[in-house]
């Protein structure tokens, strides 16, 4: 009986050689070190759902179309998004007496006045 269990033992052996399988102590090369593992995943690993069936919604951003996906290099750069207009001269002659006439001469009215219309700002 003793000599059936070690013959059996034996064939396991020489059946996880032929596989690969070794004592540990026996293994030389990378295999040897603690940190070797197989790198390559499995094919359940690598994929584990295709591109049709993903069990995940996807998530659909709702924000203005120009904000979201926006990664154009242009916009930021400044010396080539130069959208410069013209500037035109208004050379027509300015109506002082029209501007005078709005203007308040007492020094209450001053407080309360408004800005005449034909007033001129410098932009604000």
């Amino acid at each position: 009986m003793a000599e059936a269990a070690k013959n059996a033992l034996k064939a396991l052996k020489d059946v996880l050689y032929r596989v690969g399988i070794k004592e540990p102590w026996k293994m030389t090369g990378v295999r040897s070190l603690p940190d070797y593992e197989h790198y390559m995943p499995t094919g359940l690993e690598y994929r584990k759902f295709s591109p049709g069936t993903q069990p995940v919604k996807a998530r659909v951003p709702h924000d203005a179309p120009k904000l979201v996906y926006d990664i154009k290099y242009f916009v930021r750069d400044y010396r080539r998004n130069n959208k410069y207009t013209a500037r035109t001269v208004d050379k027509s002659p300015f109506d002082f007496e029209k501007m005078f006439a709005d203007a308040p001469v007492k020094p209450e009215e001053v407080k309360f006045v408004p800005r005449p219309a034909t007033m001129p700002t410098r932009g604000f």
